[in-house]
């Protein structure tokens, strides 16, 4: 039990973590025009495939530190990234376009049991989908 938490925390991090540093490239690189514009639809669909690919690494880190259930572990970190995704999108009432933040929520999950199934492909294990004994 201690593992399986260990495991969904540390790539719940691992995912913030990288967002954050996608973030700061993205904003140095594609700066907005006025500190309330939004950055443009290529930018913003480049930002969601770029989370995407965080939510897939986060995913594969926590199947890999769970080392059981691959995918069930990473199915519960996206499930908890959309839980999370969805207490800030009421949180961040227009600071963020709505189309994005219901986007990233879409993702979220997806991205991480991809990771999931990635690391248990890898390891030779069966990705089975059920939640952490």
């Amino acid at each position: 039990m201690g593992r399986s938490i260990l495991a969904v925390v540390v790539g719940y991090l691992v995912t913030g973590i990288l967002v954050a540093v996608r973030s700061a490239c993205m904003m140095v690189l594609f700066p907005a025009p006025r500190p309330t514009a939004s950055p443009g639809m290529m930018v913003e669909a480049l930002s969601l495939v770029l989370d995407f690919i965080c939510a897939v690494v986060g995913g594969y880190i926590t199947a890999w530190i769970a080392r059981r259930n691959e995918v069930g572990h990473a199915l519960i970190l996206g499930l908890l990234m959309t839980v999370i995704g969805i207490v800030l999108l009421v949180a961040s009432h227009g600071t963020v376009p709505i189309g994005y933040r219901i986007a990233l929520l879409i993702i979220a999950t997806p991205g991480a049991v991809l990771g999931g199934v990635i690391r248990a492909r890898q390891k030779g294990s069966r990705p089975a989908a059920g939640a952490p004994a």
